[in-house]
C-alpha cells in the first residue's frame, strides 16, 4: 500500500499537479521534465535559450541555432525525502551543420531517450509474503529535425519539429494476469528567432524569441480503459543576452576564454492546453551570470499557481574549453509542490563546436 501511495505521490510531483485527484487529467509526466540541469537553475526556462541544446525539450527549433556534435546526460532523484530509487535518467545526442553552398543555412537533429522510474515494486503472496521484485517506469525516445537560415549577419530564424514514443510500465498491481503498458505518439513544433548587435569594442547584445506547441496526441488509454490526456502545452518566451570582453586579447593570452562577462536572461509563459480547469498561465523565470565563459551562476522563479509551486531556484555550472572541444557540468536546485522539500538535479554534456 505505501508504494502505491508513493507512486501517486510521485505522479503529483512530476506533473506540477498537487491533488491526487488531479493526477488523472494528464498523463506522461516525464514528457515536461527538462533532462537540463541549466534550465532547472534558470527556473525550468529554455523556449527562447539556444544556449544549451537540451532545452530542445521545450522548442525543437533551438537546435537551428546549433554548430557541432554533442552528447548530453542528466540524473536526479525525484523525492529525495520519501524514496531513494524514484529517479529520472536522461541522454541525448544533438548536432548541428551549416550548408556548405552558401553558409547562410544550417541543417539541425537529434536523438534523445529519458526513464522515469517508479522504483521497485515486489509481488506478493496472499499472506504479504513479497515474492519477486519488478520495477515501473515510463521511458521516451523523440527524434528531433530543424532548419535556421541567417538572412543577415546579425538575423537568425529558425523552426524545429519532433515525434516521440512513449510507454508506461505500470506493474502488477494494475494487471496481476498480464502486463500492462500504456503508450502513445506526441509531437512537438516550435520557431525561433534572434537578433545581435554589437556593442562598444568588444560586447555583443541579443535579443531572442521563441514559440513552442508541445507534447500533441491523442489521449492514452489506461490499464483501466480510461483515458487521459498527455501534457499538452503552449509555450513563448523571451530572452537577452549581453556579453563584454574589454580584455579579450589579455584573456586569450592566459588561456580564458572571452567575454569576460556575460549576462543572461529569460522569461517563459506556458498555457496548459490539456487542462479542463486552472487555466491560469505558469510563469518561469531565470537569469544566468557567466565569468569567462567557464563560472555560471543562475537563478530563477517559478510562478505556478495550478501546481502549487511559487518559489525560486538555483544553480551553478563549470565549463571547460579546449580549441573547439567543450565541456559542462552543471547543478540545480529547484522547489517540489506544498512542503516536500527540494530536487537536486545534475547534468554533463560534452560536445565540438564547428
Amino acid at each position: 500500500m505505501f508504494r502505491c501511495i508513493l507512486l501517486a505521490i510521485a505522479m503529483v510531483l512530476v506533473s506540477g499537479v498537487t491533488s491526487l485527484e488531479a493526477v488523472g487529467e494528464a498523463t506522461a509526466p516525464s514528457l515536461v521534465m527538462s533532462p537540463s540541469a541549466r534550465s532547472y537553475g534558470m527556473g525550468e526556462t529554455g523556449v527562447a535559450d539556444e544556449g544549451d541544446p537540451c532545452n530542445a525539450l521545450y522548442n525543437p527549433a533551438l537546435l537551428s541555432g546549433l554548430k557541432g556534435v554533442y552528447l548530453a546526460g542528466g540524473y536526479s532523484n525525484l523525492i529525495p525525502m520519501l524514496a531513494d530509487d524514484v529517479h529520472i535518467v536522461t541522454v541525448g545526442t544533438y548536432f548541428g551543420f551549416q550548408s556548405s553552398a552558401d553558409k547562410l543555412t544550417t541543417i539541425a537533429g537529434g536523438v534523445d531517450y529519458a526513464e522515469l522510474s517508479y522504483g521497485r515494486w515486489w509481488e506478493r503472496t496472499s499472506s504479504g509474503e513479497p515474492i519477486q521484485p519488478y520495477k515501473s517506469y515510463e521511458r521516451y525516445l523523440r527524434f528531433l529535425v530543424a532548419w535556421g537560415m541567417s538572412p543577415s549577419e546579425n538575423f537568425h530564424i529558425g523552426t524545429g519539429a519532433a515525434i516521440k514514443r512513449w510507454k508506461w510500465s505500470v506493474g502488477t498491481p494494475w494487471a496481476p494476469d498480464k502486463p500492462c503498458e500504456p503508450g502513445a505518439w506526441a509531437g512537438d513544433v516550435g520557431l525561433w528567432a534572434k537578433i545581435e548587435e554589437k556593442i562598444g569594442t568588444n560586447g555583443r547584445l541579443s535579443l531572442s524569441g521563441g514559440l513552442s506547441y508541445l507534447n500533441f496526441g491523442r489521449d492514452v488509454e489506461l490499464c483501466d480503459a480510461s483515458k487521459a490526456p498527455l501534457p499538452m502545452c503552449l509555450r513563448a518566451g523571451v530572452g537577452f543576452r549581453m556579453e563584454t570582453a574589454p580584455y579579450k586579447s589579455v584573456l586569450s593570452l592566459v588561456g580564458f576564454r572571452p567575454p569576460l562577462l556575460a549576462l543572461s536572461s529569460y522569461l517563459d509563459l506556458i498555457d496548459e492546453t490539456y487542462r479542463n480547469s486552472d487555466k491560469e498561465l505558469i510563469l518561469k523565470w531565470g537569469s544566468e551570470i557567466s565569468l569567462v565563459e567557464t563560472f555560471h551562476m543562475r537563478v530563477g522563479y517559478i510562478n505556478d499557481k495550478p501546481g502549487r509551486i511559487r518559489d525560486f531556484t538555483w544553480g551553478l555550472g563549470l565549463s571547460l574549453h579546449l580549441g573547439s572541444l567543450q565541456a559542462r557540468f552543471d547543478f540545480a536546485r529547484r522547489p517540489l509542490a506544498e512542503a516536500l522539500g527540494h530536487e537536486n538535479r545534475y547534468s554533463g554534456i560534452v560536445g565540438i563546436n564547428l
